[in-house]
């Protein structure tokens, strides 16, 4: 077991969201002492591209609400300062030490809270080594037999070839994003979870507003006829077919609105997304057909 560190320890109070609640931080804001629960740091990290982590909480802090911070020290919370300035003055002691000090500075935190989060640090920063097990079946799968001698067009007719009965090519044409070949879910679902670019850029325009923007880019895709560019793609490039305008816009809605519900209706050459009673229709060059269901964040492609 290595030694706790003020950044292990933060990243298991990220990961170990229960025990958040029992600490506040202390700061100074104009000069005045505030505290702030580590709850709402973790809040703020959150929409932002910086941590709770020492090396960027100064600039993480300055970007949070002054009607968040109290005036005076919290009830029943830990101070995150103190608990990380024993973390850094107890180098090389065994976490049983650590832990018998941090009780001491509990701040009204009760003793069995604090002792059983201990006891899930121990398990998140002990790692027990295991080798594989001699006792293995190697079992060999079929793969498509390709080389850098061969064109694209070569490559992709063999990926083809070989994907109904090799997995390894059944997973490039997600990679590849044939559309026509897989299953839209997890690209569906990539797009909207994963995207955020165009958030900041768009982030003053009205649902409507961003549908005009998205409308007067060139409906070129930087893809092939029936592949797909991703949300951060399409604003990067600023360019985009209609059917990855209405995902990127559709994005957009459940970034706001997590609970909306949209459909998107590809066919004919066009892509309609329904939101709130209204349509937004784009244009598209691709030859491709889906109905695409989100509600609730649950998606639904057919």
């Amino acid at each position: 077991m290595g030694d706790l560190t003020d950044l292990i320890f933060i990243n298991f109070l990220r990961f170990k969201s229960k025990y958040k609640s029992l600490f506040q931080f202390e700061c100074e804001c104009s000069g005045k002492k505030r505290y702030i629960s580590l709850e709402k740091l973790f809040e703020y990290e959150h929409n932002s591209r910086f941590h709770v982590s020492r090396e960027t909480r100064e600039q993480l802090i300055l970007e949070i609400e002054g009607e968040e911070f109290h005036l005076s020290p919290m009830q029943s919370k830990i101070l995150l300062n103190e608990a990380e300035e024993l973390i850094e003055s107890s180098r090389g002691k065994s976490i049983g030490d650590i832990e018998e000090q941090f009780i001491k500075l509990n701040g009204g935190v009760a003793e069995d809270a604090v002792r059983e989060m201990f006891t899930d640090l121990k398990q998140f920063i002990f790692t027990e080594p295991r080798l594989p097990a001699e006792e293995k079946e190697f079992i060999s799968t079929p793969v498509p037999v390709i080389s850098t001698d061969n064109s694209l067009e070569e490559i992709v007719a063999e990926i083809n070839r070989t994907a109904e009965y090799s997995e390894v090519s059944r997973l490039a044409l997600y990679v590849f994003r044939q559309m026509e070949l897989i299953d839209w879910l997890p690209f569906v679902k990539a797009a909207v979870e994963r995207n955020p670019v165009c958030f900041n850029d768009l982030r003053d325009s009205d649902i409507k507003e961003v549908w005009s923007a998205l409308a007067s880019l060139p409906d070129d895709s930087i893809y092939g006829e029936r592949r797909l560019a991703l949300p951060d793609e399409v604003w990067n490039f600023r360019r985009g077919d209609g059917i990855e305008k209405a995902i990127l816009l559709a994005n957009i809605i459940m970034s706001r609105d997590p609970q909306a519900e949209v459909e998107i209706d590809i066919r004919n050459r066009k892509a309609m997304l329904v939101y709130n009673g209204s349509k937004y229709d784009f244009p598209s060059s691709k030859q491709l057909s889906k109905i695409i269901k989100i509600k609730n964040g649950s998606i639904e492609t057919m």
